[in-house]
């Protein structure tokens, strides 16, 4: 495979924005939580609410960020097309050279 025929480009740095984003929305949450926590009356509401939110940007940070496993697909699915793709330029390349012999033959 010589090149990349994929119509969109590579997405890493695209996940890579998304991790740092999300990352950073993570520290904002916990910074929150300490907020709140300090109160002289916290509110175990939003404290409730955040730990919660906090709970589920886990699955978007970190070494097994389900935006890993996104980017692996991505990076699979970016292989398989491009193989196709080169299958059919040969396939394209023997019609044409059959092709070529009927022409010759007749």
């Amino acid at each position: 495979m010589a090149t990349d025929n994929a119509p969109i480009k590579n997405t890493c740095p695209k996940i890579d924005d998304m991790i740092a984003s999300l990352t950073n929305a993570f520290s904002y949450v916990k910074d929150a939580i300490e907020m709140v926590q300090k109160q002289e009356e916290p509110n175990n509401n939003a404290i409730d609410c955040l730990e919660d939110a906090q709970y589920h940007l886990t699955d978007f940070i970190g070494k097994y960020s389900c935006l890993e496993d996104i980017r692996s697909d991505n990076a699979e699915l970016r292989n398989w097309g491009n193989e196709q793709y080169d299958r059919v330029q040969e396939l394209e390349q023997e019609v044409y050279d059959l092709q070529r012999k009927i022409d010759e033959q007749s």
